[in-house]
């Protein structure tokens, strides 16, 4: 790395924590596999999707684990929610993280689906809004989005937590859900119901939180998205074209070092066709340049066991002290 610079490592991981046939000794040691990993390679920042509660479980008792960041999705924590009990794991461990979960919808008629993000420093501020057309949490196709911003350094970064439909979808078309995303951060066109002035990044409203800020540049902060956006890679005019085509970069095409990208090597919900098998799915975008060391498949059986049905993504990217 450049010299004054450090570096910061990205995880998104689509856990599947609650399958449709969860059994809790399962997701006890998924959490275990996910919070070593966490802590033996000192993940900055950690977006998980698909990390969910059983819907009937007791609410959480006792002390919530240290470091969380409520984002006022109105799902109360469960006490089986995979979440928590990671957090509570790494606390343990040594390693506490500032934290956040959002619930999004009801999976299989029996599991709170939700998002959450994992940071290594100060959460800041969240976001938690909705991209789909539904909004009920009892409807399986409502689609939100949960975001953190975290400083590093002198810079200020916005990490959003994804999980879009599928391109095909005509009751939830992925372009619609991704082009709510779009508007939401960069509020390109005045939203309904907005709370973000037109023309304006929702990051960039008071990213100075006390006078001790000062001294941060005069510039607006680094958004990137990261997660499963259920679009392959190598499907060309769908999905995945058009994050590009909005200005996104995906880290895997800049990364200096990498492997194959492959994030679903098999049929899974909503993939089950045979000619769906080895795609790329699962993403980290950056809004702006950015020097990526590295992006690798991980949890894929090789140096971690496979703990869900799809990879997940690990990037170093690098960060200039100035």
């Amino acid at each position: 790395m450049g010299k004054g610079s450090v570096s910061m490592k990205i995880l998104t991981l689509n856990t599947n924590s609650h399958a449709r046939d969860f059994r809790r000794e399962e997701l006890d040691k998924t959490i275990h596999f996910l919070a070593e990993y966490m802590r033996k390679n000192q993940v900055d920042i950690a977006a998980l999707q698909e990390c969910g509660q059983t819907s009937e479980a007791a609410h959480w008792q006792g002390e919530i684990p240290a470091g969380y960041h409520p984002c006022n999705s109105g799902i109360a924590l469960k006490e089986d929610n995979a979440a928590s009990l990671l957090a509570g794991v790494l606390a343990e461990a040594g390693q506490p993280y500032h934290w956040t979960w959002g619930g999004i919808k009801q999976g299989y008629g029996k599991y709170d689906e939700g998002l959450a993000i994992f940071s290594r420093r100060p959460i800041r501020e969240t976001d938690f809004f909705t991209v789909s057309r539904q909004d009920s949490f009892d409807n399986w196709k409502t689609r939100k989005v949960l975001g953190v911003s975290v400083k590093l350094q002198k810079h200020i970064y916005w990490f959003y937590d994804v999980h879009l439909g599928w391109w095909q979808d005509e009751e939830e078309p992925f372009r619609e859900q991704m082009q709510r995303l779009q508007e939401h951060i960069f509020c390109t066109e005045p939203a309904k119901n907005s709370v973000f002035p037109p023309g304006l990044c929702s990051c960039k409203i008071d990213y100075r939180t006390s006078d001790s800020d000062d001294a941060l540049p005069e510039k607006k902060p680094c958004v990137l998205l990261m997660g499963d956006f259920n679009s392959p890679a190598h499907v060309h005019g769908e999905g995945y074209s058009m994050v590009k085509d909005l200005g996104w970069k995906d880290t895997w095409e800049i990364a200096e070092t990498k492997d194959d990208g492959i994030t679903v090597p098999g049929a899974i919900d909503g993939w089950e066709n045979e000619k769906t098998r080895g795609m790329r799915i699962d993403y980290i975008w950056t809004d702006g340049e950015m020097r990526v060391l590295s992006s690798k498949v991980v949890f894929s059986g090789g140096e971690e066991p496979v703990i869900s049905d799809h990879f997940g993504v690990a990037v170093e990217i690098e960060e200039y002290d100035s």
